[in-house]
């Protein structure tokens, strides 16, 4: 299937190949009055106009790079946009974590929620998302604190991309919060053991995550998933220096982890 976009009034790309960082992301080149033809969902030509098996009309627009967006937290289920101003009244993080808000209180939300709600709420998330121009993101797992409810994410998750037109890529974030009842090293061996294994026996993630801080998770911790993500292809991220610094995102560069997110205190 080819795919022809036309009569757009500007067209911007950036100059060169990617990955792009830096100073290399504000080089970009805009033309005007050119065409762009797609071939199984990629660029295959920009400049004059060729046929193509569908055309689209795109007069009085400018023509743009989808957004990537590797950091959601879909599917989820209900807001915590009061702990936002509890947090600009002053309040911290790491108070609403001990007191069973945050992680925690998601995690009780999607519990309550049945599937069916769970995706029709994530659904229009997405579709938002593509109205404002993300065409890829991620999914991350970590509201289920259980092994049985962590699958059950990373399964509405799959679920959620099978009806989303963007291109969609799952983690399985399995140490977002020590469930209660455990110890951090405990809750990481049973995630080690049971969680990882079978997210990717069925093929419900291609990344493993963690949330290292004070409040969670350490950098041993982070090795230890490390340890058993490889032997089964799972590539590794980590939520690092959010609240602190750990020092987890240099040793995730040691450790050659795909991505080291957050990072206010590296």
């Amino acid at each position: 299937m080819s795919l022809a976009v036309t009569n757009a009034r500007q067209v911007v790309a950036f100059d060169g190949d990617g990955p792009l960082t830096s100073a290399d992301l504000e080089r970009v080149e805009i033309g005007e009055g050119i065409s762009i033809t797609c071939e199984d969902e990629h660029v295959s030509h920009m400049g004059a106009p060729e046929a193509a098996d569908v055309e689209f009309d795109a007069r009085g627009c400018s023509a743009v790079p989808g957004f990537v967006d590797p950091h959601t937290h879909v599917p989820f289920f209900g807001w915590r946009g009061d702990e936002d101003a509890a947090r600009l009244a002053g309040k911290s993080y790491e108070d609403l974590h001990r007191s069973e808000g945050g992680i925690f209180r998601s995690a009780r939300l999607l519990a309550q929620a049945a599937d069916a709600e769970v995706l029709d709420f994530s659904a229009e998330l997405a579709r938002s998302m593509l109205t404002s121009g993300t065409t890829s993101f991620e999914t991350k797992s970590g509201y289920g604190l259980a092994v049985d409810d962590e699958l059950r994410q990373l399964r509405l998750a799959v679920e959620l991309a099978a009806e989303s037109p963007q291109r969609v890529v799952h983690t399985c974030l399995a140490a977002h919060a020590v469930p209660k009842g455990w110890s951090a090293g405990d809750w990481v061996e049973e995630a080690a053991e049971l969680l990882l294994p079978r997210a990717a026996r069925h093929h419900l993630a291609s990344a493993c995550d963690l949330y290292v801080e004070s409040i969670a998770f350490a950098p041993q911790h982070a090795a230890r998933l490390a340890s058993a993500a490889a032997p089964l292809g799972l590539r590794m991220r980590v939520h690092a220096d959010q609240l602190s610094d750990t020092g987890m995102a240099e040793r995730a560069a040691e450790l050659g982890f795909a991505s080291a997110d957050h990072l206010n205190h590296t």
